[in-house]
């Protein structure tokens, strides 16, 4: 498998899986379904996948995403106040360096239980 196969089955993956691993969000504690977007270089390739899921009740962004660029972490899961969505205003929750991701993304089962908590407690306080 070429480098470019792996690197757009890692993307294919990344969005289904992530699709399937957090519809709790919509399901439960009703977060708008997500928002999918993607950044392009210049020169054509795909740096970055994002789902943005929105929930006005409780005032709240979640990002999940995954940079492919050298200079990024990798996946991350960041949270912003709904009514300013700004990345100076955000939150690192949880991330998973690139060199530390396979193919498959199966570490986001666990990624989403963890927020999957976060997001219970939140709700708790509320």
């Amino acid at each position: 498998m070429t480098p470019k196969e792996m690197y757009d089955i890692k993307r294919k993956n990344f969005v289904n899986k992530s699709l399937i691993s957090f519809k709790y969000l919509v399901h439960e504690f009703e977060f708008e379904e997500p928002k999918i977007a993607f950044f392009r270089q210049e020169n054509g390739t795909i740096i970055d996948d994002e789902l943005i899921y929105n929930n006005k009740n409780l005032n709240k962004s979640i990002r999940i995403s995954n940079q492919y660029h050298p200079v990024d972490y990798g996946f991350e899961i960041n949270i912003f106040p709904f009514d300013n969505y700004n990345v100076d205003k955000g939150e690192m929750l949880f991330f998973k360096l690139k060199e530390n991701q396979d193919i498959e993304q199966n570490y986001l089962i666990e990624m989403a239980e963890e927020l999957k908590q976060y997001i219970r407690a939140l709700v708790a306080k509320k």
